[in-house]
């Protein structure tokens, strides 16, 4: 059972107590109390609804969101506030030693911390199962909201919890004024969103597309957000397990690259292969490129091997060796071998959206190497930092900086020169010049790939030479001459 769980057990002495809970069954109530006053009384003036089937159908969607605010917004910061609530209370040692499985805390946390949030969403799903029935809403419909909304709030809970897990530097005082500003700036999105839904027309059966399969749309947009959230668990299952291990390793990071880039792909293949495309082929293939690259900007992030991981590997490697081991091989354990790994997955998929929506592969391939370039130089200068950090720990500070003047000096440049060769050379320049049809060209291109690797020696020096005193200290260490 899964109240059974110690966590679950803890969390609802914490919630359940009488002052606590009345406290939140007072505000709920009055929240009731002024939505049915406020309706009923417009129905009854005729100012708001002329039917009582408007009434209900327009009660569906106010308390549909409610649903969202209290499913998305407070359950993800309740499910996120978990592990930094242990940190702040000094508790967060013991936690780590409970001698439970991974899966239970994360199950205790996630159902634990959400108690009154589960009793107050499940009470609501049945008043807009009712409300929605009686305002004529499709059974099919209703079915497609509740789903939708499930599985957003399990993406958004899990991802909460898993970012979380990550507390240093972190102020509770911040944290809580991040979540009034994002509840600020969603109240309204969620509003919005939930009000153009409403101007849809049989929405639950419109499709949407996956490869050539129909789908509703709504049901394709859960399963898609189910399958990240299955991605978000896994995550904390490892973080959970190996807490000082990054959050993929080589395996999880192109297995998660991969099944990303077969979801965009099924996402985009009928509109890349649709023959009626015309010019706007290209740019739904430049579009499936931006989309399907956007991973690896943060895989890196999340998948680094450490400086002292580096050091371990070399001792294991002297071991085996005998004594001996070059920065090639050091180059191959490095995180640049992942991460140019997971390029190469991108430039695979790349090539196969060219395909589909049959552009000229040789005009792609030299766009691609100009993105590897800009992509090499973001890597080398992420590397740096990993090499460099443990004796020059504000070395980041400097990073940040050069990749700053890297991105926005071009823009600067271009702008008060007026010369308008200077933009490519910036990241963000040179996406809006390849979607530019009229002014890509070959000299254009092969500048902006050379500069970039000009640039991509000083850090390339660095981390090789860094990866050479790393392999001299092991042998200093161990006496190897």
């Amino acid at each position: 059972m899964i109240f059974d769980n110690p966590l679950i057990l803890r969390y609802k002495y914490i919630q359940m107590r009488p002052r606590q809970f009345w406290l939140y069954m007072t505000i709920y109530i009055s929240i009731l109390l002024m939505i049915f006053f406020i309706n009923y009384t417009g129905y009854k003036n005729e100012t708001m609804y002329s039917t009582i089937t408007a009434l209900f159908k327009s009660l569906f969607y106010q308390f549909l969101v409610m649903q969202i605010l209290v499913m998305w917004i407070w359950a993800s910061f309740s499910s996120g506030s978990a592990i930094r609530e242990e940190v702040f209370e000094k508790t967060y040692d013991f936690f780590r030693m409970l001698p439970l499985s991974a899966r239970t805390k994360a199950a205790g946390i996630l159902v634990g911390k959400n108690l009154i949030a589960l009793l107050l969403a499940a009470f609501n799903f049945v008043l807009i199962s009712v409300f929605g029935i009686a305002g004529g809403l499709t059974p099919m419909l209703l079915f497609q909201v509740i789903l939708t909304t499930v599985s957003v709030a399990i993406f958004a809970n899990s991802t909460a919890l898993l970012s979380s897990i990550n507390t240093k530097g972190k102020k509770r005082k911040n944290e809580i004024i991040a979540f009034v500003l994002l509840a600020f700036f969603l109240g309204p999105a969620i509003i919005n969103g939930v009000i153009a839904m409403a101007g849809f027309k049989d929405i639950e059966t419109k499709p949407g597309y996956f490869f050539e399969f129909k789908i509703p749309v709504l049901v394709l947009a859960s399963i898609i957000i189910l399958y990240f959230s299955c991605w978000n668990v896994k995550g904390l299952l490892r973080k959970f397990t190996y807490e000082d291990k990054p959050l993929y390793n080589r395996p999880g990071a192109i297995l998660f690259l991969m099944g990303y880039e077969l979801v965009m792909l099924g996402l985009f293949y009928h509109y890349l292969t649709d023959e009626s495309g015309g010019l706007f082929l290209r740019q739904f293939n430049l579009g499936f490129w931006l989309v399907s690259l956007t991973p690896l900007l943060m895989i890196p992030f999340a998948s680094i091997r450490s400086y002292e991981r580096y050091f371990e590997y070399v001792s294991f490697s002297f071991a085996r060796s005998g004594g001996h081991i070059n920065p090639l091989r050091m180059t191959l354990y490095s995180n640049l071998t992942l991460w140019l790994g997971l390029f190469g997955i991108w430039i695979v998929f790349a090539i196969i959206s060219t395909f589909l929506s049959k552009q000229s592969l040789g005009e792609n391939l030299i766009t691609i190497s100009v993105i590897l370039s800009f992509y090499l130089f973001v890597l080398l200068l992420l590397e740096v930092n990993v090499v460099v950090n443990p004796s020059t720990p504000k070395i980041w500070v400097l990073l940040i900086f050069v990749f700053g003047v890297y991105v926005i000096l071009p823009l600067i440049l271009a702008g008060v020169l007026e010369v308008e060769g200077f933009y490519p050379h910036s990241p963000l320049g040179y996406a809006v010049y390849i979607a530019d049809l009229t002014q890509q060209k070959f000299l254009t291109d092969m500048r902006v790939a050379m500069v970039n690797l000009m640039l991509c020696i000083p850090p390339a020096a660095v981390v090789i030479g860094r990866y050479i005193s790393i392999i001299n200290a092991r042998q200093q260490m161990q006496g190897t001459p």
